[in-house]
């Protein structure tokens, strides 16, 4: 069983995208009381194979096959006015 911070050393991210309710997810998290969370380390080692470490927490969050999207101002030409 690993810890939180363990786990965020491991995938080198930070300890913030490790306790994601998205993340702990695909980790396969439990908890042990109230707020201890830990994980498997069979499961984090699968996840690092899967070939999603190393790549920005943003790309992570949406997941690492999806592509970028630019955020765009909205103008007058988008006719919303």
């Amino acid at each position: 069983m690993l810890k939180v911070k363990a786990v965020a050393k491991m995938l080198n991210c930070s300890e913030s995208l490790v306790r994601r309710a998205d993340m702990k997810q695909r980790l396969g998290a439990f908890t042990v009381g109230k707020r201890g969370i830990r994980f498997h380390r069979q499961a984090v080692e699968a996840y690092m194979r899967q070939g999603c470490v190393n790549v920005s927490e943003r790309e992570v969050s949406r997941g690492c096959d999806a592509p970028r999207q630019r955020k765009r101002k909205l103008t007058s030409l988008h006719d919303l006015w």
